[in-house]
């Protein structure tokens, strides 16, 4: 039995569609059942902040892939948050070493390293958590729930987490990185200037089931397929589109008028900021990850290319939008 943790979510639906090619059972584990579930894969309501729950869900489990997250960047859902990601993964750890399953894969995110600003040097897996003003509540909550999985390595469990850079693919998700297909179907004017790794969720997902295939035992992997600006990001969709780019850098004066104007507009609107003061600052920062060892470990593993896969999604993107309008 294939646990999977979050089975519902963009990478854990992925995931799921992946492992259905291993003809094995595979059991989703997640807050809301899915409208359909596919011959084989069956369906578990559980919060993973419960560990009585957990307990239950986990039953039975040779094998967990831990992809159950909350990833936001409003202030509003920071205790939800740590409570989710960190709780959820003590409890999950602590189920495995209950049932002495035999391994994890673990989620955590490049958020979860260091983060020092405009760093000029790739990070790798050996740059550990640093306090710093450039941190985020979600990578401080992804760290803390690194913690329990080494903490469940030193207490005999086997398995390896892996660190992905920012996730795209399919837009229908409404995951954040699809706001970079409506900022584009709507001209946004503004660009902005920072970089950071990016990678497709199916090369995640992949790179998890390598993993769990091996005999890699308690190591961490970078996944991220290269470095891109996020003004590249926003040219190369609006290119697919072909809508206007973006001519506007957003400087650090916008910045601090957007969010602020943002979270005016959230309060009223009584729904979550499209721009926060995390994501202003980060949208700003330079970070580049190296993906060496990921690729030393599985030579035989390709990245799909990010201008591929944002290409890919903008034509899916524009039929969505196609049908939509036609109703």
């Amino acid at each position: 039995m294939i646990v999977v943790t979050g089975g519902t979510g963009f990478l854990g639906t992925e995931l799921i569609l992946q492992l259905l090619n291993l003809k094995k059972k595979i059991r989703i584990v997640a807050r809301t059942k899915p409208a359909s579930l596919p011959t084989n894969v069956e369906f578990f309501s559980c919060d993973c902040s419960d560990y009585e729950n957990v307990l239950l869900a986990l039953e039975g489990a040779t094998s967990v892939y831990h992809c159950a997250a909350i990833v936001s960047f409003d202030s509003k859902c920071n205790n939800m948050m740590m409570q989710n990601n960190v709780i959820g993964t003590r409890n999950v750890v602590n189920a495995l070493l209950h049932y002495g399953i035999a391994r994890l894969i673990h989620v955590s995110s490049v958020a979860a390293l260091c983060q020092k600003k405009n760093e000029k040097t790739k990070i790798n897996e050996t740059n550990y958590w640093e306090e710093s003003k450039d941190n985020s509540i979600y990578g401080r909550s992804k760290y803390e729930a690194e913690l329990e999985v080494w903490r469940g390595f030193a207490e005999g469990l086997n398995g390896a987490i892996v660190n992905p850079s920012i996730i795209v693919g399919n837009p229908n998700f409404k995951n954040g990185t699809s706001r970079f297909y409506d900022l584009a179907y709507q001209e946004f004017k503004i660009y902005s200037q920072g970089t950071c790794g990016w990678v497709g969720v199916e090369n995640v997902a992949t790179s998890m089931i390598l993993l769990m295939q091996s005999n890699i035992k308690n190591e961490r992997f970078i996944i991220n397929e290269n470095n891109y600006s996020y003004r590249y990001i926003q040219n190369t969709i609006a290119d697919a589109m072909h809508k206007k780019l973006p001519t506007k850098a957003l400087t650090p004066l916008l910045a601090s008028i957007a969010w602020r104007v943002a979270w005016v507009v959230g309060c009223i609107k009584r729904q979550p900021p499209f721009i926060t003061k995390q994501t202003s600052r980060t949208a700003q920062s330079i970070r580049t990850y190296s993906n060496s060892k990921f690729l030393s470990a599985f030579p035989e593993f390709k990245y799909e290319k990010i201008e591929t896969i944002l290409q890919r999604g903008a034509v899916h993107y524009l039929e969505i939008k196609k049908v939509l309008n036609d109703n």
